[in-house]
């Protein structure tokens, strides 16, 4: 894979949400595996299977958000009523990808018919894959940790959004935070849980001194770590994908305060 091939997935992806998304029984499924067929026709690979399981979610969540809610909030309703056709869609999109080490299962295999709604099936798994976990936990790490980790260390994370180098800076500040402090479960499924505990470690090592470098220095140490990820077969595709889901929660708040105050000024002149 190279870098083009998951900027060709994510504007074919962004195309898929660029339509209604009601919030009703079997649309999210529907999104995701839209997004699944999409990728694979584009690039041929699994580049962004993680990614769409937490950002299309989000997306359904904030185009059915009224000005009164949260995305968080709603959120939850656009879980609970992910039925038995949405678990379906989800086990054909995942079929369709192929990501690695997905092994087979006693319950809710997905090359079985599903038999439940996508809740109770991710629920199954929570323990062993943290995007099911998020499935589990109404995005936990999405709006706990991983918000609070972006607006605790900048302040001013809105405003950052337009400027390439900056947003560049804080999504790698981000992806350490999360590598560092929650074992990635793609790691886990090639490699093991002893390796999985061994990179946050190392990971945790290196984000000191990456933390306090300048921003050429930076650069060098965390294409140094990456380098040497790549080097021992290490992928640690998880902590990427919780990345970027929070990345665009972030900005898709922005943009709902933006429209809030847009509302608000033309019921003012009104």
């Amino acid at each position: 894979m190279q870098a083009d091939d998951f900027q060709r997935s994510a504007v074919v992806t962004a195309s898929v949400l660029n339509r209604d998304l009601p919030c009703v029984p079997g649309e999210l499924g529907k999104s995701i595996w839209l997004g699944a067929k999409a990728t694979i026709d584009e690039v041929g690979c699994n580049t962004n299977l993680g990614i769409l399981l937490l950002c299309f979610p989000l997306a359904h969540a904030a185009s059915s958000c009224d000005t009164n809610k949260t995305i968080s909030n709603s959120l939850a309703k656009v879980l609970q009523i992910a039925d038995t056709t949405d678990t379906q869609y989800v086990f054909d999109a995942v079929c369709l990808m192929q990501p690695a080490g997905l092994g087979r299962k006693n319950q809710h295999d997905v090359n079985q018919p599903a038999s439940a709604g996508l809740q109770a099936v991710m629920q199954t798994s929570a323990n062993q894959d943290r995007i099911a976990w998020q499935y589990a936990n109404n995005f936990d790490d999405i709006f706990s940790f991983g918000m609070q980790s972006l607006f605790s260390t900048y302040s001013d994370a809105r405003r950052r959004f337009d400027d390439i180098e900056k947003l560049s800076v804080m999504t790698s500040d981000l992806f350490m935070s999360f590598l560092a402090e929650i074992p990635d479960t793609h790691i886990v499924r090639k490699h093991g849980a002893t390796m999985a505990e061994a990179v946050r470690d190392e990971a945790r090592k290196r984000r000191i001194e990456i933390n306090t470098s300048d921003q050429a220095v930076k650069k060098k140490l965390l294409t140094e770590f990456d380098e040497l990820l790549k080097l021992r077969g290490i992928n640690p595709g998880t902590s990427a994908d919780l990345t970027v889901a929070v990345m665009y929660a972030a900005q898709l708040e922005y943009l709902r305060s933006i429209d809030q105050c847009n509302i608000k000024a033309e019921a003012r002149t009104s």
